[in-house]
């Protein structure tokens, strides 16, 4: 069902609105346009988010410091050599992952590392596009689909800015 991505995004969005209004700590639930209630809570400066529904099961969300590739991570999803990692969602009951982080190095390298390590792992490349000057890699693997975007960084994150997005088709 292609809602659940939206209802994820939606909720994300009204928290880190909220996050961002200086709450040490908030939590609450909300209705989204397909009806389903979710929990959410703000865990203060902590940089991590929760949200449970009993439709969706429960989404873990990290930033900055707090920001850690996930035990359950699938291991034949690649990560970038040294890749800072500034952000990370988990959702195992779907079988949903992502993360995004800064690299030191340039963006056809890091393209290439990604298409190299995916295709090793039994990854069948669906499509790739660019756009102005981000790439987009995506893959299909045994009812999962994993898309990797690739852009130039700045001062801060390095020089090329990477996401990593692992999803079930179960969901």
């Amino acid at each position: 069902m292609r809602t659940k991505p939206l209802l994820i995004m939606t909720v994300l969005s009204i928290t880190a609105v909220l996050a961002a209004c200086g709450d040490p700590e908030y939590s609450g639930k909300q209705t989204v346009e397909d009806g389903t209630e979710v929990s959410y809570k703000v865990e203060g400066n902590t940089g991590k988010m929760k949200f449970e529904s009993d439709d969706h099961g429960t989404t873990q969300v990290a930033w900055g410091e707090a920001a850690r590739i996930s035990k359950e991570f699938p291991k034949d999803v690649p990560v970038y050599p040294g890749l800072k990692v500034m952000a990370a969602s988990e959702n195992s009951e779907l079988g949903h992952f992502s993360l995004q982080g800064g690299s030191e190095d340039a963006p056809d390298k890091v393209k290439a590392y990604y298409r190299e390590k995916a295709l090793a792992a039994g990854w069948t490349e669906s499509g790739a596009q660019a756009v102005s000057q981000m790439q987009a890699l995506s893959f299909r693997k045994e009812g999962r689909n994993m898309v990797v975007n690739i852009m130039p960084g700045y001062d801060g994150v390095g020089k090329t800015i990477v996401s990593v997005v692992s999803t079930s088709d179960k969901s």
